[in-house]
């Protein structure tokens, strides 16, 4: 395989939306060949602290959190470029409003990106996602932090033990269990997602297919 993008229309074709975040397609591709279930991770992030790389600045910005600066905290999912993407005249005031419930609301500031992490990466994104991967590869999908037991753990347990403010570390209460009942010490560097350089992505491979 020369790029992760090499088959990217036709993973767009698969979940029926222009996305660029599609690798779990290769892992369900791969799986199909000889097994049929797959355990996922889906869910531990946004339930449970992952994303801490954002966290810190939005928290530590001295403004209020809302749909705007949200959005503005994930430039590593934009390219230079992105503007010319668009054919037609764009207006983010229709995105800001779908967002916009997560944050005005009561809970304090690290509860409402919790919130909006759940719904839009989670709900709206994820889960539908590596649905539409399973369904057109037929392998079976099991994600444990999304069920009903757990998600009601971690929507009432304290904030305190998902994200460690003081030293900008992230799932908490998931590296004490590993610590206490494996004796195993999770690695804390910092997250990198699928470790590619979009920026680099974009412009040898993507470009073209946009």
């Amino acid at each position: 395989m020369e790029t992760p993008f090499s088959e990217l229309e036709d993973q767009v074709k698969i979940v029926n939306e222009p996305r660029w975040n599609l690798y779990p397609y290769f892992l369900f591709k791969e799986a199909a060949k000889d097994c049929d279930l797959i355990l996922t991770g889906d869910g531990g992030d946004e339930l449970f602290g992952g994303y801490v790389f954002r966290y810190a600045r939005l928290l530590n910005s001295g403004s209020e959190i809302t749909a705007k600066p949200y959005l503005e905290a994930h430039e590593r999912d934009w390219v230079p470029d992105q503007e010319k993407l668009f054919a037609m005249p764009f207006d983010w005031s229709g995105i800001y409003q779908v967002l916009e419930p997560y944050f005005a609301n009561p809970l304090p500031p690290i509860g409402k990106v919790f919130l909006a992490d759940y719904n839009g990466k989670l709900l709206y994104d994820f889960t539908p996602t590596n649905s539409a991967f399973s369904r057109h590869f037929g392998v079976k999908i099991a994600a444990p932090f999304p069920e009903p037991e757990v998600l009601h753990l971690a929507t009432h347990i304290p904030y305190s033990l998902k994200y460690d403010s003081v030293n900008n570390l992230g799932k908490v209460v998931l590296r004490q269990i590993l610590l206490e009942n494996f004796a195993y010490k999770p690695a804390t560097k910092e997250k990198i997602g699928w470790g590619m350089d979009l920026i680099e992505s974009w412009d040898k491979h993507i470009r073209g297919t946009c």
